[in-house]
């Protein structure tokens, strides 16, 4: 459950940050709209590709299995590192 609180901590700043971001760049006149929203395009498709090829599926395992798998990938990792 550890994952968990980290998780939410995150998303809650990439959530704020986001939304700092659209507010500052967001025209206020309709004078040249189109840049902004090419760039927001850009971003969905980046995040698009992002999840499909780099997260894994998840779907019907729990929290625990989800953060047993990520400490066990971890390891294996910081193993590899110092090899």
């Amino acid at each position: 459950m550890h994952v968990q609180g980290i998780g939410i901590g995150v998303l809650a700043f990439l959530l704020y940050t986001g939304n700092l971001i659209i507010s500052l760049t967001f025209p206020a006149r309709p004078i040249g709209i189109g840049n902004p929203f090419l760039i927001y395009a850009v971003i969905g498709v980046a995040a698009f590709l992002f999840v499909k090829y780099l997260v894994r599926e998840t779907k019907g395992e729990s929290l625990e299995e989800i953060e047993e798998d990520l400490r066990n990938r971890a390891v294996v990792k910081d193993e590899s590192e110092t090899v």
